[in-house]
């Protein structure tokens, strides 16, 4: 996960710096800092090749080097876009201005340009502020990772502490798990901005990850009814952003070692909601689904569906038929003949027929659990047809 321009200026330390070029460079990636000397003061090509700064980097400066040249502020620039820098920041001790034309060369390559005062941060402070916070993406990284191990079991009792104190401060006895997911492609700078106001909201309440084009919240308290108000008052409080997909809650639990399951609950909760175009569900509220998004890719599980779909898809396929469309339908109204019929614009006769000829393709005429057994097939076909690469 990046850091961005952005970021870095909306930082405490950071906002008196005043941004004098290249606004539109502002969601450019931030990956290491580092401060020009007199690396583009010179003429040696092989010099400043070797000097070259890293790629994504926030390169500060006093332009001492230029300092009675202005004319090599330009070429700096022009070096700083060639090795594809993020931004660069001026400290006002050469030049309160910068010249026009480098300005404008800014502009039309998206390098943003700040100038700060001398009095609004040393070097030193800035090194070390923007260390820090690429520092801290880092780790966001890694927890990322590290929550890929759990879910895997590759992480033993102690790891599995060792993440609930990362993320929860103060003292709890209970928790839960709750993973908000965004639209694909979404950009990594408002990815970062949604896990900012997370935490921010959150408080000592619990914390926020950034997982997998998501972000994934774990909340704690002493007790659990003061668990359930937190909960309730974040979904008030988070209104969905423009790239929000769909949101899962999990269960309560007590003990550490249930950390993966709280996790595993809430990416399931989210994965339903996408599936019946909630905007939330919890998982408490899933029914049979708490038991077949764990298991619907077991052979045993995939089999069962086989066995009742299989001869119902074909018959479809050498007929040109709709007995699977009308017993999904079927299913989705409980076994509703008139419901069905008015969905699907269709005569309640033809339904009954339609109904009759799966209960004979599987001879099953006369058992009572019928719509009950059609159920779990139907479920089970259609999470390994939306899912069938997906893990968990």
């Amino acid at each position: 996960m990046a850091l961005t321009v952005r970021e870095i200026w909306q930082m405490e330390k950071f906002k008196a710096f005043r941004l004098v070029a290249g606004e539109k460079g502002l969601d450019n990636e931030i990956e290491n800092i580092g401060i020009l000397d007199y690396e583009y003061a010179v003429e040696d090509e092989e010099l400043q090749q070797k000097w070259a700064f890293g790629r994504k980097g926030f390169v500060i400066s006093s332009l001492l080097f230029a300092k009675d040249h202005p004319e090599r502020i330009l070429n700096a620039f022009e070096g700083l876009v060639r090795d594809r820098v993020s931004a660069l920041a001026v400290k006002a001790v050469c030049y309160q201005e910068l010249p026009r034309e480098a300005i404008e060369y800014a502009d039309e390559n998206n390098l943003p340009v700040f100038l700060f005062g001398r009095d609004d941060a040393y070097f030193e402070e800035i090194v070390f502020e923007i260390k820090g916070r690429i520092s801290g993406w880092n780790d966001v990284k890694n927890m990322e990772k590290r929550i890929d191990s759990l879910i895997d079991r590759n992480l033993g009792e102690e790891e599995r502490s060792n993440i609930l104190k990362r993320v929860v401060k103060g003292k709890w006895r209970h928790y839960l798990a709750v993973y908000e997911k965004y639209e694909d492609g979404i950009k990594e700078s408002e990815l970062a901005r949604r896990y900012r106001l997370l935490n921010d909201r959150i408080g000592e309440r619990g914390g926020a990850l950034i997982y997998h084009g998501g972000c994934l919240v774990i909340l704690a308290a002493e007790k659990g009814e003061m668990l359930s108000r937190y909960t309730r008052q974040l979904l008030r409080e988070i209104q969905p952003g423009e790239r929000h997909q769909a949101m899962g809650v999990g269960s309560h639990h007590a003990r550490e070692d249930e950390l993966r399951q709280a996790v595993m609950e809430c990416l399931y909760a989210e994965r339903f909601a996408c599936l019946k175009g909630k905007e939330e569900i919890f998982f408490d509220d899933m029914g049979v689904y708490q038991i077949l998004f764990p298991y619907y890719k077991e052979s045993w599980m995939k089999e069962y569906s086989r066995r009742f779909l299989g001869k119902i898809l074909e018959f479809d396929r050498e007929y040109d038929g709709e007995l699977f469309q009308t017993i999904r339908i079927y299913i989705e109204q409980s076994g509703d003949i008139h419901a069905v019929s008015e969905k699907m614009h269709v005569h309640k006769n033809t339904i009954r027929y339609r109904i009759n000829k799966v209960r004979e393709l599987l001879n099953m005429e006369e058992d009572p659990t019928f719509l009950e057994q059609m159920s779990l097939a139907v479920r089970i076909y259609e999470l390994g047809t939306r899912w069938e690469d997906s893990s968990g």
